[in-house]
């Protein structure tokens, strides 16, 4: 059964863009526009318990296996705009697709691709190789 546990402002920001669930359920992941950084919550106590650091405008949030979170941006001529994180908060890799578009982070299921959505007209869809 599901039980309520309260609620936060999404990203404890502004122009709230995408979130993101844990594989056990324990955090929930927030891309905001604002702050530029990724807020990470406990989703027991609602507390913030982690900030992964990112650039201008974080929209995209996504766990892949083994509990890897990338969070993107809409980060048009930033040398990356996709970074990848550990369980501990430590930064294992970043990624460049060019200006991601909000919530269009995709991970593959065994972890060696992501894909990603960029661009307005047209809009191109980028598959990167995370190995």
């Amino acid at each position: 059964s599901l039980n309520y546990h309260g609620n936060v402002a999404h990203g404890s920001g502004s122009n709230g863009r995408d979130l993101a669930l844990s594989d056990d359920g324990t955090k929930v992941y927030a891309a905001s526009g604002s702050p530029y950084n990724f807020n990470v919550f406990n989703t027991t106590t609602m507390a913030l318990v982690q900030t992964l650091a990112a650039e201008a405008y974080p929209n995209a949030a996504e766990v892949g296996p083994h509990g890897i979170f990338y969070g993107g941006i809409d980060g048009y001529g930033t040398p990356a705009d996709v970074w990848a994180y550990d369980q501990g908060g430590n930064q294992i890799a970043n990624y460049s697709f060019g200006s991601l578009r909000p919530r269009q982070l995709v991970v593959s299921s065994d972890g060696s691709r992501l894909m990603g959505a960029i661009g307005v007209d047209p809009l191109r869809v980028v598959f990167l190789s995370t190995e």
